[in-house]
């Protein structure tokens, strides 16, 4: 009865490696055909061999100032040639779980500086000069902070001021904590911060 189930189970073992492999060859002519192929780095990372196959001359990374150096390596095929990151590397730095590895440890292993951020400081990177999204009283923010050569199109000057409100910018002050469990009132669990107080206002 053991050997009968460990045939069974050698002969289902067989056969899922088997339909996996029908599969990534469906997958790889479909991906060779594809002009463009789009995908998060940690899938990348979980279909290396697949993507490695296609030979992506051209990897583009969203958001790369916000994602760890080995995911953006992992996501390199032999034969890129060309890597485009687009990020900001004065915003959101990649998550790092245990503080002594991260940048602002002060312990030198710097995990949570992303490559994109590494080189941006080593080298010439292209910037935005022009925004085209806030209205002067709000871009005086980020200018006065950290984008002090950013300048504001002519576009954002007509940006009219919110219904219900007499200014673009307004801060409000209250005393109510954060949700404590990571969940709003909608029962919903959530890794970001909550504040069901501010969400009601």
């Amino acid at each position: 009865e053991r050997s009968e189930m460990a045939l069974a189970l050698q002969t289902i073992k067989s056969a899922r490696e088997e339909l996996k492999g029908l599969q990534q060859v469906t997958d790889a002519a479909i991906l060779s055909k594809a002009r463009v192929i789009g995908c998060t780095t940690t899938k990348a990372a979980m279909c290396k061999e697949l993507l490695g196959g296609v030979n992506a001359g051209i990897v583009l990374v969203e958001e790369a100032a916000e994602i760890l150096e080995a995911h953006v390596l992992t996501s390199l095929s032999p034969g890129a040639k060309r890597l485009i990151m687009i990020g900001d590397h004065k915003q959101l730095r990649p998550k790092c779980q245990h503080y002594p590895l991260t940048v602002e440890s002060g312990g030198c292993f710097d995990l949570n500086r992303s490559l994109f951020e590494r080189l941006a400081l080593a080298r010439p990177i292209a910037t935005l000069g022009t925004q085209h999204r806030m209205h002067p009283d709000i871009s005086s923010i980020p200018k006065l902070v950290t984008y002090s050569d950013l300048s504001d199109a002519s576009s954002v000057l007509s940006h009219p001021v919110p219904l219900g409100l007499d200014s673009r910018v307004v801060f409000i002050d209250h005393k109510e904590l954060e949700d404590v469990d990571g969940r709003g009132d909608d029962g919903v669990e959530s890794l970001s911060k909550t504040n069901t107080y501010e969400r009601r206002m």
